[in-house]
């Protein structure tokens, strides 16, 4: 699945506010046996490195995969977990179950 405006200029954003390189590298790594610096050159802008990020599972028709990676990386990021709802990779109960507990 590809991410288009407006959820992919939030998600870009958070991705850049909400990690490092550093960051990025350990989730690659630990989440997709990826090493960062396959993806990404070092020596690019952050905001370069994230779109390079993007990119690699963009062109792989994977991005749903990075962006639940990242929400759960930091579910505290409001932007991450709306991207996420709107691609709808969270489940919610359903209120009529709620209803007979109440």
């Amino acid at each position: 699945m590809r991410l288009k405006n407006p959820e992919l200029a939030i998600f870009l954003k958070a991705m850049e506010d909400s990690f490092s390189p550093n960051d990025m590298s350990v989730l690659l790594l630990s989440r997709f046996n990826i090493k960062y610096f396959t993806v990404t050159g070092n020596m690019e802008p952050w905001p370069v490195q994230v779109m390079n990020v993007h990119l690699y599972f963009d062109q792989r028709n994977t991005s749903e995969r990075l962006v639940v990676a990242l929400r759960d990386a930091r579910p505290e990021v409001p932007e991450l977990s709306a991207v996420a709802d709107s691609l709808g990779y969270t489940v919610r109960p359903s209120t009529a179950g709620l209803e007979v507990l109440v």
